[in-house]
């Protein structure tokens, strides 16, 4: 990111006011980002993700986007609908649970532009949701434990995430059939006998659960 830079910088005359200066960075986003090119980074960032996800032989290690959405979160955003999207194309299991890791740490990470995260919300969460649910309907004999806990975490991680945003959350998910998807997950073999992926389903029941309550809470105080 430090070489990644627009030709901005050097654009700008040293003679030039300062206060000139920053009033062409005034707007959120690009005083944020500074002199990062971000659709160059995105771009690039994109095709190696496209190597990892469908590239059995990838050179590409997953720590590459890890740390980008660890380090600069807003800048990770910009790649949370290719994220998505490369999801089902996975190459096998292992490489698909690497970027729901990744997911699931970019929607755990602060923000400095809440609104840049929030419209990425609305265009990725409902992709998810069927996503994480389709690997739960998968055919018994591809539910190892080790392939769905990073599925269970990055469901349990959207939901956490969509809790301030009702609207998100009622658009996205049915809470019955979610619990009732759960349950069956829970009675399968080796998922029943794996205690990791069990209290990760527990987490996400009492999640539910919360949200629940809250939603009653809020629905009675409002009638009175």
């Amino acid at each position: 990111l430090k070489v990644l830079r627009s030709g901005r910088e050097e654009a700008t005359s040293s003679t030039e006011p300062t206060c000139r200066r920053k009033r062409k960075h005034s707007d959120g986003c690009q005083t944020y980002f500074g002199l990062i090119d971000v659709p160059a980074v995105t771009s690039l960032f994109e095709n190696l993700l496209a190597d990892f996800v469908t590239n059995k032989n990838s050179h590409v290690h997953h720590m590459l986007f890890a740390a980008l959405v660890e380090r600069y979160p807003d800048l990770g955003w910009s790649l949370s609908r290719s994220l998505t999207s490369y999801l089902p194309q996975a190459v096998n299991h292992f490489r698909r649970g690497q970027v729901c890791e990744v997911i699931t740490s970019l929607l755990c990470q602060p923000v400095q532009l809440p609104e840049v995260k929030k419209e990425f919300m609305l265009s990725i969460s409902k992709d998810l949701k069927c996503f994480c649910i389709d690997c739960m309907k998968s055919s018994e004999h591809e539910k190892k434990s080790k392939h769905t806990k990073p599925v269970i975490r990055l469901l349990h991680q959207l939901i956490v995430s969509c809790r301030g945003q009702a609207e998100v959350f009622d658009q996205c998910f049915n809470r019955d059939e979610l619990l009732t998807e759960i349950h069956e997950l829970t009675e399968i073999e080796p998922i029943k006998s794996s205690q990791a992926v069990v209290a990760e389903c527990k987490k996400l029941v009492l999640c539910l659960n919360e949200m629940a309550a809250n939603s009653q809470h809020r629905t009675k105080k409002s009638k009175h």
